[in-house]
């Protein structure tokens, strides 16, 4: 994911990064550059979209697109979903 974000900066796009491969300062300073409005694209990865630092700045800063890049993901949820609803299920819509 990280090559993805140094290749959208060098092409001019602000971007950042919320995965398990920073860490937990590097992910709030994303979510804040975020917040601010200074990122036009923010690459999440799946496991990160049932933080809860996520999921309140994404229900204050709605984003315009959301793309799931490992979407054998939402398989996995609605498998989970007879157990336990993920916070993140809350951004597909009903």
């Amino acid at each position: 994911m990280q090559d993805q974000v140094e290749t959208l900066w060098r092409a001019g796009i602000k971007a950042g990064q919320l995965s398990s491969g920073q860490t937990g300062a590097e992910n709030a300073a994303t979510i804040a550059q975020w917040m601010a409005g200074q990122l036009q694209i923010l690459l999440v990865a799946p496991e990160r979209m049932d933080n809860h630092d996520f999921m309140l700045a994404i229900q204050t800063v709605r984003p315009n697109l959301i793309v799931v890049d490992e979407a054998h993901t939402i398989a996995q949820w609605v498998i989970a979903s007879a157990r336990t609803t993920p916070a993140s299920a809350t951004l597909l819509p009903r």
